[in-house]
């Protein structure tokens, strides 16, 4: 050794305890600085941003399920079976308003602890850090796609659960049959549950699991890939058993979903779904847009959606190099390989589904990203974890997405709580406790009331469009059932309902004007035109 070579240690040592101190200092502020703002504003939060009569219907409808003569269940095109069944178990809680929400947050949240805990095996607990700040620190319209009792939230956690099961199973050299077939049955029913409910998870979810277990099965032919490969097939028959199972019992109760409207995109709609894809990584960013740009933006916008294509790629080409390479020699290798594989595969097929159809329409289509947000978290504490200086720049940029995120979180304008606008204020001050009204202001005035304003929803119809027709969507039937007055009909001139209800429903006992909403109230109940 030459008198050198121990300077050279030393320094490298003291570089090292650096790297790994700016690393510890800025994951640690970016956690508490998130943390600290999602504590303060998430119970303002859950009342303010995150109800409307799409994100709420699922606990309507599951306390609808709970009454008898509820009839038919019509649900949206997204069946979201398994959004029924959180949210019946969130009735037994004291706050119905707002359990559906916190439970529905909370099985999020516990999606993410294991996505930490298996990233932790695989790169320690900085990498943990990086995969849980990612995925938890979200700016306020990602936030409510995780805590909206319909926003596919179970789907989500079950994608955490298949990544988990398919890094174990590749991971240890050995698992007792009993364990495996009980890992593999219980994840295969929920992955059932969730696969009928949801088919963007079949592609998202179920597709890169069996594809991770085609892969490596097919490259190695060894002891590890064989029991991936049996533990895949027992998890895909459970699944198929359990999508039956649910589907049948869905026709018995019965449960009855709309034709569902996605196609094949053309061209042109990939361009504009590109174009949507940038704007809506500056939403996951820190917020940086709030509505789709034009003119110099749009060029902005679609070049950060070429840039996440090319990121899928790059992790796709990562993945592949890596299975074409030498053979992983030990767990945390093994592991890490099957990982990385699932998760590549997660990012392609959900970036595939939003390009190539018509699922995006606009910045809303963020809810149809979340899969991908999840593979990145996944995917970025493996990035540059072989360098100090690229660990280094990993945490700082994680550091500074998670601050930016709170901030954005912090500083957001929510709306007032549906509970206290003029028009529910009006509706709960004259006694009315039936009313007809728009899907935009139905199920959330009931939501809003716990029911003691029970709006159904109608369309306009017949005569001029001055009938009145049940909109059979995230509706029971068992709804609309007549009953004594007085029965309301509110006519929205932001929505569907604008003209004043027909002469042969009768003269209305009186007539509310609510700043541009006008309340017709009637002593007796609606006769409604049925569906067509």
């Amino acid at each position: 050794m030459t008198p050198a070579e121990p300077t050279l240690t030393v320094k490298g040592g003291r570089l090292r305890r650096v790297a790994l101190a700016v690393q510890a200092v800025s994951l640690s502020l970016g956690a508490l600085a998130y943390l600290a703002t999602l504590v303060d504003r998430l119970p303002a939060f859950l009342v303010r941003a995150v109800p409307s009569s799409d994100t709420i219907s699922a606990p309507l409808l599951a306390q609808a399920l709970g009454s008898p003569g509820h009839g038919t269940v019509y649900l949206g095109n997204h069946a979201g079976y398994s959004d029924l069944l959180l949210s019946a178990l969130a009735l037994r809680l004291p706050d119905q308003a707002l359990s559906s929400q916190a439970v529905t947050y909370a099985v999020y949240a516990l999606g993410l602890l294991l996505l930490a805990a298996t990233v932790r095996r695989l790169a320690g607990w900085r990498g943990a850090c990086i995969a849980g700040l990612v995925s938890m620190a979200a700016t306020p319209a990602l936030l409510v796609t995780e805590t909206s009792p319909t926003g596919r939230v179970t789907s989500l956690a079950n994608l955490v659960l298949l990544g988990w099961l398919a890094t174990a199973l590749f991971g240890r050299s050995r698992w007792r049959p009993a364990v495996l077939g009980a890992a593999a049955l219980g994840v295969g029913v929920v992955t059932g549950v969730d696969a009928a409910s949801d088919p963007l998870f079949v592609v998202t979810g179920i597709l890169p699991f069996l594809g991770t277990g085609l892969v490596l099965g097919l490259r190695y032919r060894d002891r590890p890939s064989a029991t991936l490969a049996i533990g895949t097939a027992a998890v895909l028959v459970a699944a198929a058993a359990s999508a039956l199972l649910t589907l049948a019992v869905a026709r018995a109760v019965p449960l009855q979903t709309q034709p569902n409207p996605v196609s094949l995109a053309s061209l042109r709609e990939v361009a504009h779904t590109l174009h949507i894809l940038g704007g809506d990584t500056g939403v996951v960013l820190g917020g940086m847009f709030s509505t789709l740009g034009t003119g110099f933006m749009t060029y902005i916008e679609v070049g950060v959606g070429l840039l996440v294509c090319t990121a899928v790629v790059a992790a796709l080409v990562t993945a592949g190099c890596s299975v074409a390479g030498q053979r992983p020699q030990t767990t945390r290798d093994r592991g890490g390989l099957a990982h990385l594989v699932f998760w590549a595969l997660v990012a392609l097929t959900d970036l595939a589904a939003f390009l190539a159809t018509s699922y995006a329409l606009d910045l809303s289509a963020l809810r149809f990203l979340t899969p991908l947000v999840l593979a990145f978290a996944a995917l970025l504490p493996l990035l540059g974890r072989r360098r100090p200086l690229g660990r280094v720049v990993v945490a700082v940029g994680v550091a500074a997405l998670a601050g930016a995120n709170a901030w954005a979180l912090a500083t957001v304008r929510l709306p007032a709580p549906v509970q206290e606008t003029p028009l529910v204020q009006t509706l709960e001050a004259t006694g009315i406790s039936h009313a007809y009204a728009d899907y935009w202001d139905a199920n959330v005035i009931t939501w809003a009331t716990k029911g003691r304003v029970d709006v159904r929803s109608v369309t306009e119809c017949g005569d001029g469009g001055t009938r009145l027709c049940p909109r059979l969507v995230n509706a029971a039937t068992g709804w609309f059932r007549p009953s004594p007055g007085p029965v309301a009909v509110i006519v929205d001139q932001r929505f569907s309902v604008t003209r004043p209800p027909s002469p042969t429903y009768g003269t209305p006992q009186r007539v509310i004007h609510v700043g541009n909403i006008t309340i017709f109230v009637y002593d007796h109940d609606l006769r409604l035109t049925p569906s067509p």
